[in-house]
């Protein structure tokens, strides 16, 4: 009988407990074995984002970004998923996923300020 992914982890997890292993140290070997490369060529697992109660000081999510600096919040979100601005977290919403998301203001601030040329380069 071949087992799933999901029973041998859950079949390791069940020996691990029952020998004494807590829970912490459990899913760091978890996510070790799922990192590896040579496990079914898995990707590595994404890192946890942090989720705030409310707004940092140093942070600022794109829809108030977007009305500070004047400009579109589509062009903040390109730039998030061309990776130009990291994100640093969001901010906890009711929803599952779902929240706005933090920059680093002083970061954002720089890109406005300074944007990339656009156009063919003269020779």
């Amino acid at each position: 009988m071949v087992l799933s992914v999901e029973q041998q982890f859950r079949e390791a997890a069940s020996i691990a407990r029952a020998s004494g292993l807590d829970e912490l140290t459990l899913q760091g070997m978890i996510t070790e074995a799922y990192n590896a490369p040579q496990v079914n060529n898995a990707k590595p697992a994404p890192a946890a984002e942090h989720v705030y109660e409310e707004l940092p000081e140093q942070l600022i999510d794109l829809r108030g970004a977007a009305k500070k600096y004047n400009c579109k919040i589509g062009y903040l979100r390109s730039m998030v998923q061309h990776g130009r601005i990291k994100t640093q977290g969001r901010i906890k919403a009711p929803a599952r996923g779902g929240g706005y998301l933090l920059v680093n203001e002083a970061e954002l601030r720089q890109l406005i300020e300074n944007p990339r040329p656009v156009g063919r380069p003269k020779k």
